[in-house]
């Protein structure tokens, strides 16, 4: 409640707002460890909001139903002009992961498991037009699922492709 509060109040700063739905094609094409190299869907949506000051906040959900997890974050970043219209955004990305399902060798709907950690993402964003843009995504995350679970530090970097929908304020 406290988010969608803070979010609400923060549109007054906004100068745009957008949307975007992503995806990994590398696992969407080729798979990777976890998968068994077969090709899995691993999808992302995000709301963000960028004020005047170049300023971006935003929320999303990450999906990735065949290794039995998903996760809920923030980000806040900062957008610096690039190339043309380009725009590169590093982000910082507070982190709710979720597991569920046969993660961990089968637990229950009320084994769940969620773990929190900040991660740290940058995007590249090319303007197709004034409305559409794509995005592309690369992040870094510290998983305390898999330390738990296998007992190894680990820090996940992925890479995803998004579409944006922008709409001036």
């Amino acid at each position: 409640k406290k988010l969608l509060l803070l979010l609400i109040c923060n549109v007054g700063f906004a100068q745009h707002v957008y949307f975007s739905a992503g995806f990994d094609p590398r696992n969407a094409i080729l798979g990777s460890s976890p998968t068994n190299d077969k090709p899995e869907l691993n999808y992302m949506l995000e709301f963000k909001m960028v004020g005047n000051n170049n300023v971006e906040i935003g929320i999303g959900f990450e999906e990735f139903n065949r290794i039995d997890f998903n996760r809920m974050y923030g980000t806040i970043g900062y957008r610096f002009p690039f190339i043309g219209n380009t725009i590169i955004t590093p982000t910082i990305e507070p982190t709710l992961i979720n597991r569920y399902d046969n993660w961990g060798g089968g637990i229950t709907y009320y084994m769940k498991q969620s773990f929190m950690t900040i991660g740290l993402g940058s995007t590249l964003e090319v303007p197709i037009n004034d409305k559409f843009g794509l995005q592309f995504y690369c992040g870094a995350l510290p998983r305390p699922d898999i330390k738990m679970m296998y007992g190894n530090d680990k820090i996940v970097v992925s890479g995803q492709i998004k579409l944006i929908y922008k709409i001036e304020l």
